[in-house]
């Protein structure tokens, strides 16, 4: 059951705890600026499975470096980006499935890195409106006419983002992202409702503390029209034989504090977070 005394018009993009690993949907800037060549990346959320109807979302990447002939300055990145999420009685679904591009200039011996990045794809948005209960009893719908079940969006997103090296002791990233910049309007009901653009910055830390131990904080800002949102993580990684082991505490300003736990072995990381 959904229960609205508004109109649904455009929800803001989803929001993960860890989003800092999720690096073309956070910018497509980022896309090839891996240390390898290629980077695969999925993450999966299920919540509120107390209330009989849980919220799922699921989003995958990849992305890889394309490095260009006779310069070691330049290069290229290219990737996906899909992302699904379903909620509540109604089928509130949402699905997009985005391009990604990207190009970096390497400064200073390639001890830094700036790239510019762009993606563009397809998002589709349904639901089933018999399913809906409004607390208008009225006419059954709230006084809300609700002309159709799903809605089609161009989506486009720009970023940059930058990288340098700190001596021996690690490195830092900062980046700026704009999303959905040209305002693209959708609806379920007659009048066409525009969705504004979200701006995000963050920035993310490495620290090496000896042979064994790295640091890791970062914080991410987000705002969409009147709303905003902040995310900051403190992660440490330890160095346990061949396995990289990951933990550490979250919090999402006036909202919820977070825990992390992760593995990470050869070139695959795999973590949880509650």
């Amino acid at each position: 059951v959904i229960m609205a005394a508004c109109k649904m018009g455009f929800a803001q993009d989803a929001q993960f705890s860890q989003m800092i690993w999720n690096n073309i949907y956070l910018n497509p800037a980022q896309a090839g600026t891996d240390s390898l060549d290629n980077r695969l990346f999925g993450i999966y959320r299920d919540q509120w499975r107390q209330v009989g109807m849980p919220y799922v979302a699921a989003d995958f990447s990849y992305d890889r470096a394309i490095h260009l002939k006779n310069t070691s300055k330049h290069s290229l990145g290219v990737g996906g980006h899909f992302f699904y999420n379903k909620a509540g009685s109604a089928n509130l679904t949402n699905m997009i499935a985005e391009l990604v591009l990207s190009y970096s200039l390497k400064l200073n011996e390639q001890k830094q890195r700036i790239s510019l990045g762009i993606s563009s794809g397809y998002g589709n948005r349904s639901l089933d409106p018999s399913k809906l209960i409004f607390t208008d009893i009225g006419d059954g719908m709230g006084g809300e006419n609700i002309s159709k079940d799903q809605m089609h969006i161009f989506r486009l997103t720009t970023g940059i983002h930058f990288s340098s090296l700190l001596k021996n002791k690690g490195n830092f990233d900062i980046g700026f992202v704009v999303f959905n910049p040209h305002q693209p309007t959708g609806t379920f009901f007659n009048a066409e409702t525009k969705q504004n653009a979200r701006y995000s910055a963050y920035t993310k830390f490495n620290f090496k503390a000896g042979d064994k131990w790295q640091i890791q904080p970062s914080f991410i800002h987000n705002s969409q029209a009147q709303n905003h949102q902040e995310l900051m993580n403190v992660l440490m990684r330890y160095q346990m034989n061949k396995v990289g082991l990951w933990f550490g505490p979250g919090y999402r300003w006036a909202d919820a504090f977070i825990g992390y736990v992760g593995a990470e072995f050869s070139n695959f990381r795999v973590g949880f977070s509650y």
